[in-house]
């Protein structure tokens, strides 16, 4: 058994994620950054900074060169991870965003949020392709393999799974 410790942050972190290979893991956390971290040596390869809140959730696209984060500054953004530079910026969200998913092939991402809406964006552009709306704040976004669902989990204990159309 062996545990590695990864040391940088200077708050709670609220997500983690592995990418596709296994060999980088990211890290959102309430010092309002992402970072990204070599698993093999234990190092912090970069640090994500510009969203002005938490980053409440982070997530690798399927081919491991962006990363998703969403913040508790109403934002959620894309990041190319070899320049750490944010790509897009996705603004909309009233509340919170909880929670990013990419789908399988990397061309639209979902959130979800306090405003009691999930939305899927266009990645390449940003353009807000559909607002879901329900009833309750929505805590996490998942999309199926085949990319024709998305899957939400609400603060009222319910999920929902909604057919996307776009």
């Amino acid at each position: 058994e062996t545990t590695v410790i990864l040391t940088g942050h200077t708050g709670y972190v609220y997500s983690v994620a592995w990418d596709s290979a296994g060999v980088r893991l990211a890290t959102g956390s309430d010092d309002n950054t992402a970072r990204i971290w070599d698993v093999r040596t234990g190092e912090n390869t970069r640090i994500l900074t510009g969203h002005t809140g938490y980053v409440m959730s982070v997530a690798w696209d399927s081919a491991g060169v962006r990363l998703a984060t969403g913040s508790d500054d109403k934002t959620a953004r894309i990041w190319d991870v070899r320049t750490g530079e944010t790509t897009v910026i996705l603004t909309g969200h009233t509340g919170y965003v909880y929670s990013v998913a990419w789908d399988s092939a990397g061309v639209r991402l979902a959130t979800g949020s306090s405003d009691k809406t999930a939305r899927i964006w266009d990645a390449q552009t940003g353009q807000c392709l559909a607002v879901l709306q329900v009833d309750a704040p929505v805590l996490e976004v998942a999309w199926s393999p085949n990319g024709e669902w998305l899957a939400l989990g609400c603060h009222d204990g319910r999920v929902l799974w909604v057919r996307v159309r776009v």
